[in-house]
Formats: structure tokens, sequence, C-alpha cells
């Protein structure tokens, strides 16, 4: 029997990890329809859209401001398609401001739900976990932490199902020779996904690359540009933020982390990757001075880097606000380059979260879930 199931991601990251989803949902079962949104990801692995997802990737408060209305139609779009088109199963990727008033509809309809990569209760508001509790009927976790977490306060539902970036994650490096890291080095940089950071933040990081390449002559610079931004878009604004003539633009993180000896990344998701990859780096970040003063009273967490966060302590140095200057970045940077000994104390560590993150398979242990949810439904 045919089933439909409808998966909710809003941003780049969630695009990915729900096209995974699909591809290995679809393997087990080829008769399910999947609609949604998401983005070009999601929609190649076989999702037919029912909302334009583009502009929904923002964070902090006057971000969201600016976005309000674009956010509302889609979401409007979404309740109306979840209630006429009543899918066998709602998959929510992430996303929890939109995701979770979702949740909400899909409960009063009876349609059940799995939440794939669950808010970040554990960090800030913590409230939503009776939200959670409440709308959700599995609970899809990445990280090993938050099984714990999730249970103390007693929601049962939730399954640790691995870290999806461990399905793709590169080989863990092994350091060049310190004298090519102290010449010769690759540096990479990673200024986000969303649009507003990506304008706050490369102009720091291509400023910060200059500096870079004074001090060190022989260095080479590597720029990410994320999925579902434009390549020469990308090309175009850091050479216009002072990057160096010789800087490489590439489309996507890993690239990157395949090449370089150390990062500059903006936090999120590629901090991780970068950890993963064994690639020693610094993490990079500014939001509006609005959207940090509510930060500092709702976020419940020690640091802002998740490879900090599963370490237990700051493997990868944070520069946050004030402190994400080019110079700063750049004495960072040179300093990883050139005292050895802390380079091996961040690898090592770096190798001890990979281990933490558990094995390959995630999506198709999602996968799993979501079909023996679509059994009982």
């Amino acid at each position: 029997m045919n089933r439909t199931v409808m998966l909710v991601a809003g941003e780049a990251s969630g695009d990915l990890h729900g096209a995974a989803l699909i591809r290995a949902m679809a393997e087990k079962d080829p008769q399910i329809f999947f609609c949604g949104i998401g983005g070009d990801q999601m929609r190649r692995a076989g999702m037919r859209p029912v909302a334009d997802s583009s502009g929904l990737a923002v964070m902090g408060v006057t971000e969201v401001i600016g976005s309000f209305l674009k956010i509302r139609k889609v979401y409007k779009t979404a309740e109306m398609i979840l209630a006429s088109l009543r899918p066998d199963l709602l998959i929510l990727i992430d996303y929890p401001g939109f995701n979770l008033r979702l949740a909400q509809e899909a409960k009063k309809n009876h349609i059940p739900v799995l939440y794939y990569i669950s808010p970040k209760v554990w960090a800030w508001r913590s409230s939503r976990v009776q939200q959670i509790a409440e709308r959700v009927d599995k609970l899809a976790l990445i990280f090993p932490f938050e099984v714990e977490w999730f249970q103390e306060r007693g929601v049962d539902q939730a399954v640790y199902v691995g870290n999806p970036l461990m399905d793709q994650a590169p080989e863990f490096r092994e350091m060049r020779p310190d004298d090519v890291l102290a010449s010769n080095p690759v540096i990479g940089l990673l200024p986000g996904s969303r649009p507003g950071e990506i304008r706050r933040m490369l102009p720091v990081l291509c400023e910060a690359a200059e500096l870079i390449s004074q001090k060190i002559p022989g260095a080479r610079f590597i720029l990410s540009a994320a999925p579902g931004t434009h390549l020469a878009d990308i090309q175009a604004w850091a050479a216009a933020s002072g990057a160096p003539s010789h800087m490489e633009v590439v489309s996507g993180a890993y690239p990157v982390l395949d090449a370089a000896d150390v990062v500059a990344a903006v936090s999120g998701t590629v901090t991780l990757e970068a950890a993963l990859a064994g690639v020693p780096g610094v993490l990079v970040y500014r939001m509006s001075a609005l959207s940090y003063a509510v930060a500092r009273r709702v976020v419940n967490v020690p640091y802002a880097g998740l490879a900090n966060l599963i370490a237990g302590a700051e493997i990868m140095p944070e520069l946050l606000q004030e402190n994400a200057t080019p110079e700063k970045v750049c004495e960072a940077v040179c300093m990883l380059l050139q005292d050895k000994d802390r380079r091996k104390l961040h690898h090592h560590a770096l190798s001890e979260v990979r281990a933490a993150l558990g094995s390959p398979g995630v999506a198709e242990r999602t996968a799993g879930l979501a079909l023996s949810m679509l059994g009982d439904s």
C-alpha cells in the first residue's frame, strides 16, 4: 500500500540530512510518496516540494523579524497541506520554532510525528521539553548526551540514532609535518550557510586571511561556499572584503576540510564537521547586539561549539562578538600552526569527539525508525 510522508527542513544542514533519510527510506520501500519543505538536496532525493524554503534559514532576533512574513507564508502553506493531504507520517528536521508549531497541528489531525535532530533544548528554551513530550511520537537524537537529558525529564520516546555527520565524514586525517605547517600551511575559511552570517562574518575571515598571509607568506587559503549559495557571489564578496588574491573558492565544506591544515569556521554544524575530519580550528561568530543580549539571557551551555560541548572543554578556541576580529582570528590560527604541542593536544581531543559520536549508518537507522512508525499508523 502506498504511503505518504511529509518532511520539513528549514536550513541547509537539515536539507542534507533529510535527503539522506529520503534515499534510505526509498531504498527500503520504493512506493512511499515524499513531499514537504526543503532545499535542492531533498528535491533531488525524490521529495515533491509544497513550498519554497529559501529565506527560511535565519538566526537571531533581528534576523527573524526581518523574515517574518516569508516564514509565516510558508508555515500557513505547510499547515494547509498537512490538513488536506493528511500524510501517514510527518518527519520534522531541526528548525524548532517552525516545526514544533507544525507538530501541534499534526497532533490535532492525528498524524504521527517523528522529530529527527531534536531542538537543542538542553542549550536554551528548555521550556520546550513539555511541547516535545506532548506533540512528538518519536524523537531521534544525534548527540549521545541527549538521551539521559531527555529521559530525566520524562521524554521516554527519545531514541539515539547516532550523528548523521558520521555518514559522510571523511577519514580522520593525520597532521602534516611541522615544518610544512609553519611555512606552507593550507588554511580553510568556512563563513557559514545563512545569508546574514555570511554577510557579517565573511569580511572578518577575509581580512584575517590577509593578515595571516603577511605573517606567513607561503600560506594558501581555501574558502567554502555553502550549499544554496552561489559560487560567483561568494567570490565577489570575498574580493570586496579584502581577501588575498590567491584565495581559492570551492563549493561545500568537505573540499576545504580535505585540504586544510587549520580552519577558521563560523559557529554551527561545520565546526563539528571539522572536528570529525581531524582538522584543528578556531570558532568565530558575531550576531546583532540585540540577538546577543537575548542569547546571553537564555543560553545555558558553557560553549558555542558542538565539538567543545561534546568534549566538555574548549578544544576549539571560541572568538565571539567583540572578540571576533580579524586580528584575533589571525593570532589564534597562527598559534595553532606554530605551537606544535598545542596542535597535537587539539588533534587528540578531536579524535575523542569522533569516537564519542559512534558509527555510520545513521540515515538507515532513522529510516528503520520511520518505517516502523508507518507500520504502526
